[in-house]
């Protein structure tokens, strides 16, 4: 029995899967998933954020060491990078409060 010949699916709009953030020009940028990226960080960062419940700047090193270990897009982590600081801290903040390692939550202050 013939099969029907296969469209082309290009036409389609992709929406991004996973986490995505809007940039200062109104468009959305993806994050790569932060449990995958949570599971390349080194594990003194970790430790230390642990360790430094008192420290604000350890749960930050945490956080900006899971995204970089996630390799995101050249263009995503500059679109990150040119948003007002609040705002580029609130979707870091967002970003990695969703990554999980093994089923468990990582600690965040």
């Amino acid at each position: 029995m013939p099969t029907a010949p296969k469209k082309p699916q290009d036409r389609l709009t992709k929406k991004p899967t996973g986490f995505t953030f809007e940039g200062t020009d109104g468009e959305d940028y993806p994050l790569p998933a932060p449990s995958s990226a949570a599971a390349n960080i080194p594990g003194r960062l970790l430790r230390d954020a642990i360790m430094a419940t008192d420290d604000d700047t350890a749960q930050a090193r945490l956080s900006f060491a899971a995204l970089e270990a996630s390799e995101p897009e050249a263009a995503s982590l500059d679109a990150l990078y040119d948003l007002p600081v609040p705002a580029m801290l609130k979707v870091v903040n967002r970003w990695f409060s969703q990554a999980r390692l093994d089923g468990e939550s990582l600690p965040s202050s």
